[in-house]
């Protein structure tokens, strides 16, 4: 897995889909993520293979922005970017979809709809507010 500050992207194989994603992530981590991996000289910022590290690296980043009170996990913190990137903020759903690392559930946007690093940043810029 490879995390690019300045292009504010991560790298990372996706057994599930069985490729390699590349994917934005919003501007707001980039500060976060830069102390982390300061922190962390070596090894994955994410240890992807123990939930309870996983769990409680997405706790302590959402002390970090501000959303502790919420109790989110992982888990309901996806649920509730993918309700308010579409109901609120009107994101195209390929987009949204392609971030959350969702399957297209149709031909055109399987096949023909290669939504490219530009096209996730402008669709995120949309997402102004972290809160619920």
């Amino acid at each position: 897995d490879r995390i690019d500050l300045a292009k504010a992207t991560v790298s990372y194989y996706s057994p599930k889909r069985k490729k390699y994603r590349e994917v934005c992530f919003h501007d707001v981590l980039v500060s976060i993520l830069s102390i982390q991996l300061q922190e962390r000289k070596d090894g994955a910022l994410l240890d992807y293979n123990n939930g309870d590290n996983l769990g409680r690296a997405v706790t302590r980043y959402m002390k970090e922005i501000g959303l502790s009170a919420k109790k989110y996990t992982a888990r309901t913190f996806r649920k509730t970017f993918i309700t308010l990137a579409r109901s609120r903020y009107n994101m195209d759903a390929s987009i949204v979809r392609e971030l959350v690392g969702h399957e297209h559930g149709n031909t055109t946007d399987k096949f023909y709809n290669q939504i490219n690093i530009d096209a996730m940043r402008n669709e995120l810029k949309k997402f102004k507010s972290l809160e619920a």
